[in-house]
């Protein structure tokens, strides 16, 4: 009659894997009865790898040399697991008869990249100033997107340049007066790229070129007669930008529901949120 063994336990971690940002973590080994539980946790695989495969070793020399991979297991064995906390059961006197012995661990895991699908892309973005916006593309590992967002006078030019509560540039025989509308004048045209990284966030980052020109609407008229000839505009350069635009954010995509939110500058002088909602399929 086979004596039980007292087992003597160590651990040690040898991970076999196709990349680094995997790993096997948090190893607890435990004796139950005549079996062995090894409590492992898998973290850093992405959703666009699998695994392949799973082995367990164990070595009864100090780790010179493995036996494997073990075949008397069960529990949580499967390629198909995924990120997370599992148990391996060893019944470990069908497999190796020993006595006191001390047994080092190794899992091996084997990685596989899947190809990662591409999902069309097409949202409505936008912001205080242009909130008129769409933006479309792709998503999944590295993709593109490109935007346009407006205001609702996107294209007006100004005639003139407001400073200090006048025009100070105003030319005409005549005189004029504020209706009292005012707004941007604003538009943005940027370009750039996804990036995946994981199952449901992408991150986004683009440049292009920007407008905002805060402008104030006049009434001309004549001294005589006295008379409306038409309207104006009036760009007041103190809150006016143009130039170099950088956008970038975060895009959360849930099913075929996307929505995103991030941050655009013009040269560094102008701050702003974007935030969207649109598909993907």
């Amino acid at each position: 009659m086979m004596k039980k063994a007292t087992l003597i336990l160590s651990l040690f971690i040898a991970v076999t894997i196709s990349s680094f940002a995997q790993s096997v973590k948090d190893i607890e080994v435990r004796v139950d009865g005549d079996k062995i539980l090894v409590g492992y946790t898998i973290s850093g695989l992405k959703d666009y790898q699998d695994i392949s495969k799973i082995s367990f070793y164990v070595s009864r020399d100090g780790g010179q040399t493995f036996d494997g991979p073990l075949k008397e297991i069960s529990g949580n064995i499967s390629p198909n697991v995924r990120n997370g906390k599992y148990i391996m059961v060893w019944d470990v006197f069908k497999e190796i008869p020993f006595l006191d012995e001390e047994l080092i661990f190794d899992i091996r895991l084997s990685v596989a990249e899947k190809k990662r699908k591409r999902a069309i892309m097409i949202s409505l973005v936008g912001n205080t100033i242009t909130p008129l916006g769409l933006r479309v593309g792709q998503l999944g590992g590295i993709s593109w997107y490109a935007e346009f967002r407006s205001s609702l006078m996107p294209f007006i030019t100004a005639n003139y340049t407001y400073e200090n509560e006048s025009i100070i540039d105003y030319n005409k025989p005549g005189y004029y007066q504020f209706t009292g509308d005012k707004g941007y004048a604003a538009w943005s045209v940027v370009g750039g790229a996804t990036f995946q990284v994981s199952r449901i966030v992408y991150f986004n980052a683009g440049l292009g070129y920007g407008v905002e020109n805060y402008l104030y609407k006049i009434d001309e008229y004549t001294y005589e007669p006295d008379i409306k000839t038409g309207s104006a505009w009036a760009k007041d350069a103190a809150y006016s930008y143009s130039g170099f635009e950088l956008d970038a954010g975060i895009i959360l995509k849930f099913n075929k529901f996307i929505i995103s939110g991030g941050a655009t500058t013009i040269n560094f002088q102008t701050f702003n949120w974007v935030a969207g909602i649109g598909v993907a399929f």
